[in-house]
């Protein structure tokens, strides 16, 4: 629904510097995932050490499968070749941004289904939410903030 979306708030995560390689969180206090179980995540940011971090989070601590594109355009030529179940996007990124992203998603039927997260620095989100972005997380965010917004996305497109 345009115009209706969550912005999550997070304090740790937008650098590869700000957790120790060996940090993650105990089990019990990550989001479970989502009813139908992990899904597969399409991460798309032109920052390779936050695609490696978003990556590592989703996987490792998720359990969720994860392919990768380094912009908007790169991320249309992945979603014409592999079934992705949600979409994590950054919102500036060269050449097709994630508000191009969102829209050029939303107008393709056999894609306008898809949970989109967006993360961003940005401080007003609106734009974004309003644009057909489902959730906004905010820079910098942690690993359960991000687990936690892809599972609520994934159970509401299965509901």
């Amino acid at each position: 629904m345009k115009g209706v979306g969550r912005v999550h708030s997070g304090t740790t995560c937008g650098t590869l510097a700000t957790a120790p390689a060996d940090a993650t969180l105990p089990r019990s206090t990550l989001p479970s995932p989502p009813t139908g179980g992990p899904v597969r995540v399409l991460v798309v940011d032109d920052d390779p050490d936050l695609v490696l971090l978003m990556s590592l989070f989703l996987r490792r601590q998720g359990g969720h499968e994860v392919v990768t594109a380094g912009d908007g355009l790169e991320a249309l030529t992945v979603l014409a070749e592999e079934p992705v179940d949600a979409v994590v996007l950054d919102w500036s990124m060269p050449r097709l941004d994630g508000l191009g992203l969102c829209a050029r998603i939303r107008e393709d039927e056999r894609l306008a289904h898809l949970p989109l997260v967006m993360v961003t620095a940005m401080p007003d989100h609106e734009p974004a939410l309003a644009a057909g972005i489902d959730t906004v997380i905010r820079k910098p965010f942690d690993s359960a903030t991000l687990l936690s917004a892809v599972a609520s996305v994934a159970d509401s497109s299965v509901a």
